[in-house]
């Protein structure tokens, strides 16, 4: 009597163990090069009139806090170029604006928990001179300070722009260098100096700008750094570890045929 040995595999369905690791790590890959999430803050929704320092209001997700200047009085106020009560308003906005007066500042902060913070992507600015018939020329700096996660900050100056043809100030878009446009900061705070007495841009309690260190802002750019995604990244470490231990080929099954 002859016998023969017939070996039945049952079919799987693996992926080849190198296909599967170069799949998930293309996967974690794209989340963690998702891109931040931007929001344009242009002052059009919030309601025209004045804001006292202390006040808050809210676009596209972020907290703006007008701040007091160092000798008081410091406010905000959302206008355009038909409402601006000032002087010498910039003479090319888009639209609604925010004018941050009397030496105050401005804070901008995520309303709610979406990220670990934000990326500064860029903004429009003017100098809003306390009087008219000014001659041309750069009255002050813009002053950035960011927070960072670790409680310090990181710091930028920019000079505020002059005239267009017309004798208007003007707003102009910021440059940022690379170290402060891909820092990541919980808050960040603005606000201006003047060249008061020799050349020097002061706004401080002991060296005050007297109401000279006044700006508009529009176009504020903001980017929210998505969370981490080390949670879906270690699930997908376990996956390609139990399909690394799984086996392609199942344990035969014998069957005897006898003659």
């Amino acid at each position: 009597m002859n016998r023969t040995l017939i070996s039945v595999r049952k079919p799987t369905f693996a992926l080849p163990r190198r296909k599967t690791f170069q799949a998930l790590a293309a996967a974690a890959a794209l989340l963690c090069s998702a891109p931040a999430l931007a929001a344009a803050i242009t002052f059009e929704s919030i309601a025209q009139g004045a804001y006292a320092a202390g006040d808050t209001i809210v676009e596209s997700g972020y907290n703006i806090l007008m701040l007091d200047g160092p000798l008081g009085g410091g406010n905000g106020a959302v206008m355009d170029d038909a409402s601006c009560a000032i002087l010498a308003c910039p003479g090319n906005p888009s639209g609604q604006f925010l004018g941050v007066l009397n030496d105050g500042g401005v804070n901008f902060s995520l309303s709610s928990g979406v990220g670990p913070g934000f990326k500064l992507g860029g903004l429009d600015f003017a100098f809003l001179a306390a009087v008219g018939g000014q001659p041309d020329g750069s009255y002050g700096q813009l002053r950035l300070i960011g927070l960072l996660a670790d409680g310090t900050t990181l710091t930028t100056a920019l000079d505020l722009p002059g005239q267009d043809a017309n004798g208007l100030f003007t707003f102009a878009a910021a440059s940022f260098g690379s170290a402060f446009s891909s820092a990541i900061f919980k808050s960040l705070t603005i606000d201006a100096c003047a060249y008061v007495v020799d050349f020097n841009c002061d706004n401080s309690l002991e060296n005050p700008a007297f109401y000279l260190a006044q700006f508009a802002l529009d176009n504020v750019q903001l980017n929210v750094v998505p969370e981490p995604v080390s949670v879906m990244l270690i699930g997908l470490g376990m996956g390609a570890m139990a399909l690394g231990r799984r086996r392609t080929v199942h344990p035969s099954k014998q069957a005897a045929q006898g003659a």
